[in-house]
């Protein structure tokens, strides 16, 4: 409707003699009086008012479909401040398969893996290397607990 009320009248029957009759623009140019050149111009001025509302409407309906910026946001805010750590799943590859393997048959409840091995030697080195004294250890030999 508003559309084609933009059109020209020369521009309506390029695109009725090209669209609905298949016309060539060497026909359409002797119909109409005008050269191909002129014609072909009026046609490419014709196609960017077809396209134009349409590249509009798809940009609207793309906008629509994508999350509020705010709520965008606040996602990636919620992503990047790590509250996720708490859920991340400790334990390589490896440690995995050795601990699946070591099941025999299909795995249910609940499987422990131990924490990487850096975690531990870092543990140690914190624990055993600093210069704080041991009160009345000595260098005795400690005694496994049972």
């Amino acid at each position: 409707g508003a559309l084609l009320r933009r059109l020209s009248s020369v521009q309506a029957a390029i695109l009725v003699g090209v669209g609905l009759r298949g016309a060539t623009f060497d026909s359409l140019s002797a119909e109409l009086g005008l050269p191909v050149s002129q014609l072909l111009a009026l046609f490419n001025k014709l196609m960017r008012k077809l396209v134009a509302p349409l590249q509009a409407e798809a940009a609207k309906a793309e906008e629509a479909s994508l999350p509020a910026p705010s709520a965008a946001r606040k996602q990636q805010e919620w992503l990047e401040d790590g509250a996720l750590a708490r859920y991340e799943i400790k334990g390589t590859e490896e440690d995995w398969e050795e601990a699946l393997a070591g099941r025999g048959g299909p795995v249910t409840g609940v499987l422990s893996v131990r924490s990487s091995k850096e975690g531990e030697a870092k543990k140690r080195k914190l624990g055993g290397g600093g210069k704080a004294k041991d009160k009345g250890r000595g260098d005795k030999p400690r005694k496994k607990s049972r």
